[in-house]
C-alpha cells in the first residue's frame, strides 16, 4: 500500500485512541472498558459526520470520496458497536446487582442525559438496519443519514451531563470533545439544515440533452463561475427540474477541462437516472465539486491500460482529450455490442490525433472477454478501471493473483450508499 494511502486509516485511528489517553491519567475506573468503548464511539460518530460533509481534504486524504465513503461505513460500523458495547456493559452491571435493577436502568426515566443515551443508541440501530437491509428509495436514503447525524447532538448531551461524566471532568477532554464535536455538530448544520442559502455550488444552466440507447447525455453551460476540475474527476449535480428529484446525484464529467461547458453522461439504471430524459433545456443545475483522484495524471507510469465498462466510460472521455504525447494508453471499451458503442466515434477521433492512444472495443455478445492475463501482458505501469463493482474487483483479483502489486491498480467505485 502507498504511504499516502495510509494517511486516512491513520487519522481515523488516531481520532479513536487520543480521547481514551486523555481519559487514562484521571478517568474514573468504574466500568472501564464501557467507559472507553464510549470515547472511542462518541469521537468516531463525530469523525463520520464531519467526513460525510465532503470536504475537499478528505478526497485527498483518503485518496478518493469512493474510499472515504468506504471508510464511512466501516467507521460507522465501528461506532455502532462500541456504542452497544457501552450500553451492554452498564446495562450488565446493573443486572449482576439484579433483574429488577437492571430492568429499572433500562426503562425510561427523568434522567435526561440518560434517556438522551438510550434514544440515541436506539435510534441508531434502527436506521442502520434500515439503511443495511431495507431498500429505499434515495431521497428516503439521505432522510436516514440526516438523522443519523443529528444524534451528535442526543449523544453530546449525553456524555456530557450524565450522571459521574468524565468528560465534563476532565479539561482536556471536555476542549477534545468540544472541538471535535463542535465541528461535527456544524458541519451537520451547513450540510444539512442550511444547504439552500449557504452553500459552495457553481450555478450551471442545460444548454442540450441527448439520448443514445439508455444513455442520457447533458450539456451545461456556467451562468457565473466555471468549475476547475482535472481529467478523470466527477462532481455532484442537483437539478432544479421537475423531471428528478431535489437530491445531488454523483456523475463523471467527460468534457474536456478546457471546454467551457460541462457534460455528463447517465445510463438508465434507477428511477433517477430513468427519468433524466425529461430534463428540460433551461433547467439550472447546482454543481458541487470537484472530486476524485482518479486520472492517468496522478500516476506515476506512463504506460497504462485503461477498462472501461459500459457507462464507465465517461471518466476515460475526459481523459483522452487530455492525454499527452508521451504516454502510451490502451482503452478497453466494454459494450455488448457496436450499438452500445455510443462514445467510439469520439475515441477513434483522439485516436486518430494520438497514434499513442490505442482504442479497443470488447463485445461481450460476440463472446469477447477482457480478462486480467491479457492485461497484464501488455506491459502496462498502470491500470486503470471504471465499470461495474464485479468487474472490477474481478480484474483486480485476477491481476494481483498475476502479481501485478495493488498499488498499480485504480478504480473509483461509486456503487456508494
Amino acid at each position: 500500500m502507498k504511504p499516502k494511502a495510509l494517511a486516512g486509516p491513520i487519522l481515523t485511528i488516531a481520532i479513536a485512541v487520543i480521547p481514551i489517553l486523555l481519559w487514562l491519567p484521571n478517568g474514573t475506573k468504574t466500568d472501564p472498558i464501557a467507559k472507553i468503548a464510549a470515547l472511542s464511539g462518541l469521537a468516531l460518530l463525530s469523525f463520520n459526520i464531519i467526513l460525510s460533509a465532503r470536504l475537499p481534504i478528505f478526497d485527498r486524504l483518503f485518496l478518493g470520496l469512493d474510499r472515504a465513503y468506504r471508510a464511512h461505513r466501516i467507521i460507522g460500523g465501528t461506532t455502532l458497536v462500541l456504542l452497544m458495547l457501552h450500553g451492554a456493559l452498564i446495562t450488565a452491571r446493573y443486572s449482576s446487582i439484579s433483574l429488577l435493577s437492571g430492568y429499572e436502568f433500562l426503562k425510561p426515566s427523568l434522567d435526561l442525559a440518560l434517556m438522551a443515551g438510550k434514544l440515541a443508541l436506539g435510534i441508531m440501530i434502527m436506521l442502520v438496519v434500515i439503511s443495511l437491509y431495507v431498500n429505499i428509495k434515495y431521497q428516503w436514503f439521505i432522510i436516514t443519514q440526516r438523522l443519523l447525524g443529528a444524534l451528535i447532538f442526543l449523544g453530546g448531551y449525553h456524555a456530557l451531563f450524565v450522571p459521574g461524566s468524565d468528560i465534563r471532568s476532565n479539561p482536556l477532554l471536555l476542549a477534545y470533545f468540544t472541538v471535535l464535536g463542535g465541528s461535527a455538530a456544524g458541519l451537520y448544520i451547513y450540510r444539512s439544515l442550511m444547504h439552500k442559502s449557504v452553500k459552495r455550488k457553481l450555478d450551471y444552466a442545460v444548454t442540450a440533452i441527448e439520448n443514445k440507447q439508455d444513455i442520457t447525455v447533458v450539456r451545461l453551460k456556467p451562468l457565473a463561475k466555471a468549475l476547475p476540475f482535472y481529467a478523470g474527476q466527477f462532481a455532484f449535480f442537483q437539478f432544479d427540474s421537475d423531471a428528478v428529484d431535489a437530491e445531488s446525484h454523483p456523475f463523471s464529467l467527460s468534457s474536456s477541462s478546457d471546454d467551457e461547458e460541462l457534460r455528463i453522461a447517465a445510463k438508465s439504471s434507477g428511477d433517477y437516472t430513468a427519468r433524466m430524459p425529461k430534463i428540460a433545456v433551461g433547467d439550472t443545475v447546482q454543481v458541487e465539486g470537484p472530486y476524485g483522484q482518479f486520472s492517468f495524471s496522478k500516476q506515476t507510469g506512463k504506460q497504462q491500460d485503461w477498462v472501461a465498462g459500459g457507462i464507465g466510460i465517461t471518466p476515460f472521455l475526459a481523459m483522452a482529450q487530455k492525454l499527452p504525447a508521451n504516454y502510451q494508453v490502451n482503452l478497453y471499451y466494454c459494450v455488448m455490442n457496436l450499438d452500445q458503442a455510443i462514445f467510439l466515434d469520439e475515441l477513434n477521433a483522439v485516436s486518430a490525433k494520438n497514434p499513442n492512444f490505442k482504442v479497443m472495443p470488447v463485445y461481450t455478445d460476440e463472446n469477447q472477454r477482457i480478462t486480467g492475463k491479457q492485461l497484464a501482458q501488455s506491459g502496462a505501469e498502470e491500470y486503470l478501471l471504471c465499470a461495474p463493482p464485479s468487474m472490477m474487483h474481478d480484474l483486480e483479483k485476477q491481476l494481483t493473483g498475476l502479481g501485478v502489486p495493488r498499488a498499480r491498480i485504480h478504480y473509483e467505485d461509486f456503487a456508494l450508499s
